[in-house]
Parts: C-alpha cells; sequence; structure tokens
C-alpha cells in the first residue's frame, strides 16, 4: 500500500529523534509528530490540531521548566518570542532532572517550524568534562612547573596560571584558540630573547618554536629571572613546554662557585705557607739532626752516658719533628697540585718486607705484634714505590701508636675487584666509633682516642691523598675496644708481554 501525502509526512516526522511541532500564524498547532504528543501528555495535557500553544507553555511554565519566575509572565515571554519572526533556540529543564533544547524556525508563509531535542546526555557529558578541565586547571595552577601547549600554527591549546607569574605576563595576552604571538611580542619587547627589532625577534621566535625538536632543554631570562624550559610533543603534534623558575637556584649556584674559588684561594695560599714554613724549618732541623749524629759518632771527641742519652733525645725528637714536617710539606704539595707521581710496577711482597723494618722498634717498645698474611702470586701494583711505602709506614705506624701491649698490627693483602689488590692494616688497639671515622680523615683533626697520643692529624688524610693520586682508595673500618682495620685499594700493573 502507497503512503502519500500528509500521511508520508506524518509517518517521517514520527521516525524522528526529536519532537517536532508547527504552529501557524495565530500560534495555533498543526502538525506534531509522536514524541511531542508523548511530551504533552506528560504534562497533563491533550493535543489537538487547531488548540492554542499558550496553555502548553504556561503549564510548562507552572513546571518551573522554563526557570524561576511568574508562570504567566514567562508565558507570555515565550509567546511574544514565537511571533517576532527570528530563528532562536532555548535550553529548558524536563522531567526526571533531563534537558532539552528548543529551536524555533520561522517560515516565509508566517507559520513556525519548532524542534525540541533530548540534551540529557550531552550535558552530563559536558559538565563531566567541566568538572575534568577545572581539576586539571586546579592542578595546573597549583604545580610548580609552569604548563603551556600550542598547536603546530602557534594557537594556544592550554596554559597553567604560573607561567603568567614566573614570567610576570599580563592575563589577556593569554586566550585559548588564539595564537600565543602577543605573548613572544611582548617578551621580545620586554628584551627576554636579546635586543634588536622586537617583531623581527618574535617572528624568529615563532619559526623556532614551530620546528623545535622534542625533548629540547633551555635555560634563558624571563622577566627579571632565569627560567628553564622543557620541551616536548604529543602525537598530535602539539608542542608542551614546561617552565620553572631557576632564579634562586642560579644565584645559590653562583654563590656557592664563588666561595669555592674563595676557598681554594685561601686553601692555595695555606698549602703555600705550609710549604716555605716546612722548608725553613727542615734546613736548620736537618742541621740539628747532622750535628747530633757527628757528636754520637765521637767526632767531637768521647761522651759520658749521661750526654749520649741526651743526644738520643734530641735526635729522637728531631726525627719525629722532620716526619711531621714531611707530612706537612707532602699534604701541602698534593693540594696545590705540585706532587710528581713516578708510577711503576712494585712486588706487593717485597715493599711490605721493606716496609716493616722502620715500625719494629716502635712495636718493640710497646710491646706490639706485627704480623703478615700476603697471598701467593699477587699480580704487581702499577704505584709510585715511595708513596706506597709512606703509606704503609704511616698506617703501620698509627696502628702500632694506638695497639696496648700484647696486642697484634697484622699486614694483609689479597686480590680485589676491578683489577686492584687491597692492602690491610688490622690492629685489635682501641678502635673508635662510626661517627669518629670522618674526624680521622680530616687534616689537623684528632679523635677522642688520639688526642693523648703525639701526632698532628696528618697521617690517614695523607694517605688517602696519596692512595688517590695513585688511582686508588682508601678505607676505614672500626668499632671501640675492637680495633681498625685501614684498606687501600690500588691498582694492579698491565702484564709485561715480553714475560707472557
Amino acid at each position: 500500500m502507497e503512503i502519500e501525502g500528509a500521511g508520508l509526512l506524518r509517518l517521517l516526522l514520527d521516525q524522528m529523534s526529536e519532537a517536532v511541532y508547527v504552529l501557524d500564524g495565530d500560534q495555533r498547532f498543526r502538525m506534531y509528530n509522536r514524541r511531542f504528543e508523548d511530551m504533552m501528555q506528560r504534562l497533563g495535557l491533550q493535543l489537538e490540531i487547531g488548540l492554542p500553544v499558550g496553555p502548553f507553555l504556561l503549564r510548562a511554565a507552572e513546571y518551573g521548566f522554563f526557570g524561576p519566575g511568574s508562570p504567566a509572565e514567562i508565558a507570555n515571554a515565550r509567546l511574544a518570542e514565537l511571533s517576532d519572526g527570528n530563528y532562536g533556540e532555548h535550553e529548558s529543564a524536563w522531567f526526571d532532572d533531563r534537558s532539552v533544547l528548543a529551536r524555533k524556525n520561522p517560515l516565509v508563509n508566517g507559520w513556525i517550524v519548532l524542534t525540541v531535542l533530548d540534551i540529557t546526555d550531552r550535558k552530563r557529558a559536558e559538565d563531566d568534562l567541566a568538572v575534568k578541565e577545572a581539576q586539571l586547571r586546579r592542578a595546573l595552577d597549583n604545580i610548580e612547573g609552569a604548563v603551556l601547549m600550542y598547536d603546530s600554527e602557534l594557537n594556544l591549546q592550554v596554559f597553567s596560571r604560573r607561567y603568567m607569574e614566573i614570567g610576570k605576563l599580563p592575563e589577556e595576552l593569554f586566550v585559548v584558540g588564539e595564537s600565543i604571538m602577543p605573548i613572544l611580542r611582548f617578551r621580545a619587547e620586554r628584551g627576554d630573547y636579546g635586543e634588536g627589532d622586537p617583531i623581527e625577534i618574535a617572528n624568529e621566535r615563532a619559526e623556532f618554536l614551530k620546528n623545535i625538536p622534542d625533548g629540547l632543554y633551555q635555560e634563558q631570562p624571563m622577566a627579571d629571572g632565569i627560567a628553564e624550559v622543557y620541551w616536548s610533543r604529543d602525537t598530535d603534534g602539539n608542542l608542551i613546554s614546561v617552565t620553572n623558575d631557576i632564579t634562586q637556584r642560579k644565584e645559590l649556584e653562583l654563590r656557592h662557585r664563588l666561595a669555592r674559588e674563595e676557598a681554594n684561594v685561601a686553601n692555595r695560599a695555606k698549602s703555600e705557607f705550609l710549604a716555605n714554613m716546612s722548608h725553613e724549618l727542615r734546613t736548620p732541623l736537618n742541621a740539628i739532626l747532622g750535628f747530633s749524629q757527628s757528636l754520637q759518632a765521637g767526632i767531637a771527641g768521647s761522651l759520658n752516658s749521661k750526654q749520649m742519652e741526651y743526644l738520643q733525645d734530641i735526635r729522637d725528637s728531631g726525627d719525629h719533628l722532620l716526619s711531621l714536617i714531611n707530612d706537612v710539606l707532602d699534604l701541602s704539595k698534593i693540594e696545590a697540585g705540585k706532587q710528581v707521581v713516578e708510577q711503576s710496577s712494585v712486588s706487593v711482597q717485597g715493599i711490605v718486607v721493606r716496609c716493616l723494618p722502620f715500625v719494629s722498634e716502635q712495636a718493640d717498645k710497646g710491646g706490639v705484634i706485627l704480623a703478615t698474611q700476603i697471598e701467593d702470586d699477587l699480580p704487581s701494583l702499577f704505584v709510585d714505590e715511595r708513596m706506597l711505602m709512606q703509606m704503609l709506614v704511616n698506617l703501620l705506624s698509627n696502628a702500632v701508636k694506638f695497639t696496648p701491649r700484647g696486642g697484634t698490627v697484622s699486614v694483609e693483602a689479597k686480590p680485589s675487584e676491578k683489577g686492584c689488590v687491597t692492602l690491610k692494616v688490622r690492629d685489635t688497639g682501641v678502635g673508635m666509633s662510626p661517627h669518629e671515622i670522618p674526624t680521622a680523615m680530616s687534616a689537623f683533626e684528632q679523635t677522642e682516642s688520639g688526642k693523648f697520643m703525639e701526632g698532628t692529624g696528618l697521617g690517614l688524610p695523607l694517605v688517602q691523598s696519596l692512595a688517590e693520586l695513585n688511582g686508588g682508595s682508601l678505607n676505614l673500618e672500626s668499632r671501640p675496644g675492637h680495633g681498625t682495620i685501614a684498606s687501600i685499594s690500588l691498582p694492579v700493573a698491565e702484564p709485561d708481554p715480553m714475560n707472557g
């Protein structure tokens, strides 16, 4: 069966997702579809062709669907809008917390076609989006880094207020969807990008941003400070910049650098003073030691036992003072960068055997047992031989000094990781607490137990400096009443290809 004319039109209207109705010039119903009829039934009204639209508007106003106010006044205002001959649309509430959008389309014959669309899902999506945008805005405005995002044509997409704060930029420059060129020109005129014509500089900056590589980092002047900027691109080609104000950090770095330079100057002056003083003291001291040795040898005639005892005290004190002066001089040379390192292949077993006699007399007087535990077939070390002897003698002397009668000081050597050999000087002495170790490793500092012993506190700092000069390191392990282990790790010599 064929459907023609009005029947076909009604069928089409009933298939639409919108409610549709048509009013004539007298604002009476001339046509409507099933959806509009269902809506009117929810208002408790029965539709008929020819009825005026006024009572329907009044009933909707009474339900509050057009907002607060007098229902009669609201209905009359809507009637006036219907007859103004203009296109228009209104959002209104509806039953079940739903929202509708009514559109008015005037026809040339004075009739009006009106549609009503349920936009609840769209409104809820918009509301959800608005909530998320507000949350994002709060998050962006409360993070330390300032965020700016613009598309490939430099149209602003997202920004945080922190960017305006860091850059001291007026808010009116930031319009989402608009070009960032006003921002670039403002900063160019202020001199953020250097001297020159602001227009040219802004244009050059725009080209730079359009072609900027992903992951670029840059430090740049911004307002009256310094900022760091990280750039990255998302999958859509948008450029995202994160800007941090680093003015205080830069000022702090400058102060630290100036303080280090001043400290280095003072340290060099101190080292030069100590080196000069050491030279000045060592010359007359060597003369005193030389004359005392000559007198002991009887060159100036025989001496009685008391005189020989005095000479031995002079010589012992002079040797001790000379040792201290040599330590000061060596440490000063290292700090001044003037210590010459002459590395060669050195046998571990041989160097230990040569060092023990230097402390054997001290150990015998203190009743301390000396022992060695050197693994067989150890590779040779690649070090300055004189410095290695100085390191071991210092550690052995230190260990004997702090070990009570009946205790033991041992030298151990074994291979360690990363092509090194570790030499350990282990004692059963008084030891020290963990918090005292940094003190023991500092020049001219002494631990509580060390204050009762002779010395200047240069031994361990000197050993550490000499070890580092030879590509090694010094490590201390200690516990009160359990002794101390001083470990020197030093690099091994490369095998000789002629012997391989």
